[in-house]
């Protein structure tokens, strides 16, 4: 069906041009939309279509000639051509800005610390949270305010599944430094859930990496970045990170059994 093909092929050209834009551009919104969610977001898409295509259409057989040199020599030389090609994408977008040049394994792009994007998870909303709204933290409450008068700079990259990063310096409270060893040692995870309802957990081991921080560059969080009090996670993407955390809870179960990724 012609329609269908149209379809197709306006969702993969979007997808490449969300791409491109993400590598040429770094992250960006667009009628609050960014070129990652447009280039993920189109292969979502053809997911299922292309499931319905391979369904529609009859089985094809394995010919002799689909082995054959010829073959083997178009697929090698499709393989260089897409190797040079990034290579030369590469070497464009450094000769116009560097925008596009790859700074994480994750290919995301750097944002400056100062201006780090309100981006939420999915379904998450920003809620409206006084400054004293309590957090509990394996039984003992602290507020905002409790937890900056200790509070210790800690560096960390905020790794956004949105395709950006920033490297910023954060202020806040080890998890270790609030709960006891005792209570630690005998808990297999760490719940941190936000009072959204959003959660995550964490090995019990790794509470000495995890902290509950309530400033980023010397400056109180903002609302949409997690205020009064937010998780920092160093070494995991940013959905790991839980904004406006309501409580931290010890829990028997381990840490592996929930979603990779939350659907909150």
């Amino acid at each position: 069906m012609r329609w269908a093909s149209l379809v197709l092929l306006s969702i993969v050209i979007a997808g490449l041009v969300g791409g491109f834009a993400q590598f040429f551009v770094g992250w960006r919104l667009v009628l609050g939309i960014s070129p990652i969610q447009v280039h993920v977001g189109a292969a979502v898409i053809l997911i299922p279509l292309l499931a319905w295509h391979v369904l529609r259409h009859r089985r094809q057989r394995l010919r002799r000639t689909d082995l054959s040199r010829r073959m083997l020599l178009r697929g090698a030389a499709l393989a260089g051509a897409v190797g040079a090609g990034f290579v030369v994408l590469d070497i464009a977008s450094r000769w116009t800005g560097g925008r596009g040049r790859i700074a994480t394994s994750t290919g995301s792009r750097p944002v400056d610390a100062d201006a780090i994007p309100a981006t939420i998870w999915l379904l998450d909303r920003v809620p409206e949270l006084a400054a004293a709204y309590p957090v509990e933290v394996a039984g003992r409450t602290f507020s905002a305010r409790d937890l900056a008068e200790q509070a210790e700079p800690v560096a960390a990259r905020l790794d956004c599944t949105s395709g950006w990063f920033a490297d910023a310096t954060w202020s806040g409270r080890r998890l270790t430094d609030l709960i006891s060893p005792e209570a630690l040692a005998g808990a297999a995870s760490l719940v941190v859930t936000s009072a959204t309802g959003y959660q995550r957990a964490f090995p019990a081991a790794d509470a000495a990496t995890l902290w509950l921080v309530v400033a980023c560059q010397g400056r109180p969080l903002s609302a949409v970045n997690g205020a009064p009090v937010r998780l920092v996670a160093p070494g995991r993407r940013g959905f790991w990170w839980v904004k406006w955390v309501a409580r931290v809870e010890l829990s028997d179960a381990p840490g592996w059994r929930q979603l990779p990724f939350p659907v909150q």
